[in-house]
């Protein structure tokens, strides 16, 4: 039986909690709203390259808008999102 690779991997950021789903194939580097870098995917196969590949891996930057808005403020937590 043939199993389907997932297309997106879940994102969990560990310092905010903030979850996503972000395409990584086979890693990926998120900016979580919270300002912390993270990397998903295959972590073993992200320590193989070398700094001339890790520097065109894909990059993900996590914005929340309220009206149009970007909430830059340390208190976006207390934020009410419709």
């Amino acid at each position: 039986m043939e199993v389907d690779t997932p297309l997106t991997d879940l994102f969990v950021c560990p310092w905010c909690g903030f979850r996503g789903l972000f395409k990584a194939d086979p890693v990926a580097y998120v900016k979580c709203i919270c300002g912390f870098w993270w990397i998903i995917g295959d972590y073993e196969y992200y320590l193989s390259l070398s700094s001339e590949e890790r520097d065109q891996i894909k990059r993900w930057d996590i914005n929340l808008y309220k009206d149009h808005q970007e909430l830059n403020r340390r208190d976006w937590r207390r934020a009410i999102y419709s």
